[in-house]
């Protein structure tokens, strides 16, 4: 009796341990089943990195397309270099740090308009003075500026020279006065010959003009004799030399005799010949 108990209990417990190591077996896949299900995970990984890839360049893709087509649809700007310059309160603040540059100190007057040019060109006119809050620098350092020399080598009758001269010289000269040294010599394309004679590109009567103007500029100097010869430009096109002379001589006539006497050579002839030299 006892030993059929025994081989029972034995019986029961190796059909207990068997029942559990099948479901054992069950619930743990073999060596193949676990690489193979490493490998999906793998694969899906993968997969879902690419996928975020895709996404991200068709995203960035999308922002080019989008930032193109509002480009296009914008107003094209003009072609300004100074677009990008500073607000007047910037420069106010660029003021008020470098207070010892001319065109950089802090005024009292508002400043009514935007400033869109560059600071070099701030003092090339009032306007431009007054649009930027420079005005008083401005004219500071106008005032300290030196001259600038120019020399205007003409032919007395070159339409083009008389042009010039009849409609723009005198009024440049007022505006710059202060600012320019005007030196005129009147015998472009000219020639001395041999025997002491000249030459002149339009003729003996264009040797005549320049010869009488010399001679006011000469004596006059630029500045009294420029009134002259602007109304001799305007009147020697049409007329002879003596006439367009007659016709300008109330701007001469304090030293009328004066030049009289060096164009029809009862003075030396330096008065002359020197601005020749000079071209």
């Amino acid at each position: 009796m006892t030993t059929s108990l025994q081989w029972t209990i034995l019986l029961l417990l190796g059909i207990v341990v068997q029942n559990s190591e099948t479901q054992y077996r069950q619930h743990q896949p073999s060596y193949p089943q676990q690489q193979q299900q490493h490998q999906h995970q793998q694969n899906q990984q993968q997969q879902q990195q690419q996928q975020q890839q895709q996404n991200y360049h068709n995203y960035n893709a999308h922002q080019h397309y989008h930032q193109a087509q509002q480009q296009q649809k914008a107003p094209a700007q003009p072609a300004y270099p100074y677009n990008n310059y500073p607000s007047p309160n910037s420069i106010k603040a660029y003021q008020t740090a470098y207070p010892a540059v001319p065109h950089a100190s802090v005024l009292n007057q508002p400043t009514h308009q935007i400033c869109d040019i560059p600071p070099d060109l701030w003092c090339d006119s009032p306007q431009s003075a007054q649009q930027c809050g420079v005005q008083r620098q401005c004219d500071s350092l106008r005032h300290r500026r030196q001259p600038i020399k120019i020399t205007l080598i003409y032919e007395a009758l070159c339409p083009y020279c008389q042009k010039f001269i009849a409609n723009q010289l005198g009024s440049v000269f007022n505006q710059f006065q202060g600012q320019l040294i005007l030196e005129l010599v009147p015998w472009g394309n000219s020639r001395i010959m041999r025997d002491g004679s000249f030459s002149c590109n339009h003729g003996q009567k264009e040797c005549d003009a320049n010869r009488l103007q010399s001679c006011v500029i000469d004596i006059l100097k630029v500045k009294g004799a420029l009134p002259f010869i602007v109304c001799f430009e305007r009147n020697i096109q049409h007329y002879g030399v003596e006439h367009a002379m007659q016709t300008c001589s109330a701007f001469i006539r304090s030293q009328y005799r004066q030049i009289r006497q060096c164009y029809d050579g009862h003075v030396e002839f330096n008065c002359n010949e020197r601005p020749l030299r000079r071209r």
